[in-house]
Order: C-alpha cells, then structure tokens, then sequence
C-alpha cells in the first residue's frame, strides 16, 4: 500500500472533475480524497497499491472536455490507513455555482458537436445530390 498527494493543475474547477476523479477511484478500490483549492487547482489524497494509484493518474492525465488537465504532481509516502474515497466539499453556495458551470460547460460541448454533425449532414446532401445516379434520375 502507498499514499499519492496529487496536484492537478489546468481547467479543472466547474467542469465535474472531482467527480470524475472520485468514480475512478472508487471503481480502483482507491481510499481518500478529492478537493477543490483556493488556487484553483485540485488536491488529490489517495492510497491503495501502486498499480490502481497509476491507473488514477492515467485517467486524470486522459481526462476528456471540458476538463483541460495542463499538470498533474504527485509525491509518494507511506499509507496513512485510509478506509473509503470521498468528495471534500466547498460551502453550498461555491458547489451551486460549480454545479451550473458543470452543466453550462457540457451544454455547450453538446451545441458544439451538434453544429458538426449538422455540417456532416449537409456535405452528405450535397454529396448525395451530386452523385451521378442521384443526377440522372432527375433527368
């Protein structure tokens, strides 16, 4: 068993990355913490063996839009005998907000690939229409 203190720095406050962070630990079996800091970066305690810790960080460092990892620091020390992995939250008002931001942030991520599927769509038409056996049928 090892303990990581995790840093991770970039886009990742109001985009659901804590949530994200403590669903992959758990599904690792991971004991410890996720929590947002004044800085804006995010602190990560976790312990468990050294092969779920890597695949933590290999999820964080993979982690998808709207979150925008730019750096993730990690130093290791002895377990602290853990039990269970849990969110640390701010004062409702800050996790409200967050909250909005999450979902603002997926919404425009939706718009953004629906104004590209669109696109898709219309160059299909349009290739449709200049295919040959599409143009002599209207002949």
């Amino acid at each position: 068993m090892r303990h990581a203190e995790i840093t991770v720095r970039g886009l990742v406050e109001g985009v659901g990355f804590r949530y994200h962070v403590r669903a992959l630990a758990v599904r690792l079996h991971l004991a410890g913490h996720v929590k947002s800091l004044d800085d804006g970066t995010v602190e990560i305690a976790c312990e468990g063996c050294q092969g779920d810790i890597d695949a933590l960080l290999e999820g964080i460092r993979s982690m998808k839009p709207p979150a925008m990892v730019e750096d993730v620091g990690v130093e290791y020390s002895e377990a602290k005998r853990l039990t269970k992995f849990e969110m640390i939250l701010g004062d409702q008002l800050q996790e409200m907000v967050e909250g909005f931001a999450t979902g603002a942030a997926y919404m425009a991520l939706l718009l953004e690939k629906q104004d590209q599927m669109l696109d898709k769509q219309d160059q299909t038409i349009s290739e449709i229409k200049a295919s040959p056996v599409v143009a002599s049928r209207d002949d």
